[in-house]
């Protein structure tokens, strides 16, 4: 008999480790937010007056023409009419920074809108953790000044190494977000100090945002 229960427990054993194991509990990761027209908890609107453009209209709700003309894809800048309603986000912008998981990530008010990867700063010159704000030093093809050796070179020069656009922090000292000519350095601690990220992504943040929006750079 003593072989017949060596059997049956083998079975017993075998059975128990074909079940099925209930999965680990995975820690809730923050989902955007839709920003669609219609959705009212994270958009608002506004009617075009009479010789309103979106630069006007931008500048009356205190928010850039490159954040109206985002969130209304299908309107024509130089068409708009009066008694026309278009929508924008509600809420300030605030770009907040992961630096362990290098990502970036936008926010309308308390609701996230987009994340991105990021490159940080290298071993002994690694991105600050910091809260600051964008500076009016913001530009496209911008000229890149060599913190060690002080030259200055115009975009597309072979060792102007920061991409299509530039956008500075208020804490100065030559921080800021911009391009990079190394799409491989995106997700790892490569740069001076600065925020890399890719340059389709960097579009959207530069067109979107402005002097002022909040700039978060967080251990985490």
């Amino acid at each position: 008999m003593r072989p017949l229960i060596c059997l049956l427990w083998l079975s017993s054993l075998w059975a128990t480790e074909l079940e099925p194991k209930a999965a680990l509990a995975q820690p809730a990761l923050e989902q955007p937010a839709p920003f669609t027209t219609g959705h009212q908890e994270t958009m608002a609107t506004v009617v075009v007056q009479s010789g309103d453009s979106l630069i006007a209209i931008g500048r009356r709700l205190g928010i850039p023409y490159g954040r109206l003309a985002h969130f209304n894809p299908e309107v024509q800048p130089h068409l708009i009419y009066p008694g026309q309603k278009l929508w924008y986000p509600k809420g300030d912008l605030r770009i907040v920074v992961r630096r362990q998981s290098f990502m970036l990530d936008l926010y309308f008010g308390d609701h996230l809108y987009r994340s991105f990867s990021v490159g940080l700063g290298t071993v002994g010159r690694e991105t600050p953790s910091v809260r600051t704000k964008l500076s009016s030093s913001r530009a496209e093809r911008p000229d890149y000044t060599e913190r060690d050796t002080g030259l200055t070179f115009p975009y597309g020069h072979p060792r102007h190494t920061i991409g299509l656009y530039w956008m500075g922090f208020e804490m100065g000292q030559g921080y800021g977000i911009h391009g990079t000519v190394e799409p491989k350095s995106i997700g790892r601690a490569m740069s001076k100090g600065c925020v890399r990220m890719r340059e389709v992504d960097l579009e959207l943040v530069y067109r979107i945002s402005q002097a002022g929006d909040e700039v978060w750079i967080k251990d985490e």
